[in-house]
């Protein structure tokens, strides 16, 4: 059966022009970006500094806030002062390379997930000051040693500090205050010998 050419013409042009305008079709954003943009959709709104936050491309390397290492793994989420209104996530375990988690001021509520430790194993940053984080300072926190960094401060945590702090040996910042937390302060703070500021 002959093939009208202006039929197949029309096709093809048509084609083109849809491959030209939507080059995203034919790519799929890794599960680090999937991750990202999941938890993007369970805060309570849409921030404006996440516009750039999208699944249009193959990676999350050019989003706002987001740093990758050469490879293209995310080595850094720094949003501080970007109203979040919403929970700390809880499906980073993709993103197992993050070193430093940047979310101060963000009016993050819930808890510290105890996962946290599984999840980023090789954070050396992690300020979540400011905010009105409740419950406990999980002790799986002492087990992140890469941590050079902890800023705590200024949210409506309870409970005493974990002995387990004295495991932190990497620890440079330890901010907690201006929080509701009880009981001594661990003797095994002297660990620390890295310690500048508490």
């Amino acid at each position: 059966m002959p093939v009208n050419p202006w039929t197949l013409s029309s096709f093809l042009l048509l084609s083109s022009a849809l491959v030209f305008l939507f080059p995203f079709a034919a790519s799929a954003l890794n599960q680090q970006g999937q991750a990202l943009l999941s938890w993007r959709r369970s805060l309570d709104g849409f921030p404006e500094g996440l516009n750039s936050w999208d699944s249009t491309n193959e990676t999350p390397c050019g989003w706002f806030g987001i740093t990758c290492d050469p490879s293209n793994e995310v080595v850094s989420l720094e949003l501080s002062y970007v109203d979040l209104f919403g929970k700390l996530p809880s499906n980073f375990t993709s993103l197992s390379s993050l070193k430093k988690l940047i979310l101060s001021g963000t009016n993050l509520t819930g808890s510290i997930q105890k996962e946290i430790d599984t999840a980023l194993p090789q954070l050396t940053h992690l300020d979540l000051s400011e905010n009105a984080l409740t419950g406990e300072i999980p002790s799986e926190l002492c087990i992140l040693t890469s941590l050079e960094e902890l800023h705590l401060n200024s949210n409506q945590l309870e409970g005493s500090i974990p002995i387990e702090i004295g495991n932190l040996t990497n620890l440079k910042w330890l901010l907690l205050y201006d929080n509701q937390l009880s009981g001594s302060v661990p003797s095994t703070i002297g660990r620390l010998r890295y310690l500048e500021v508490i």
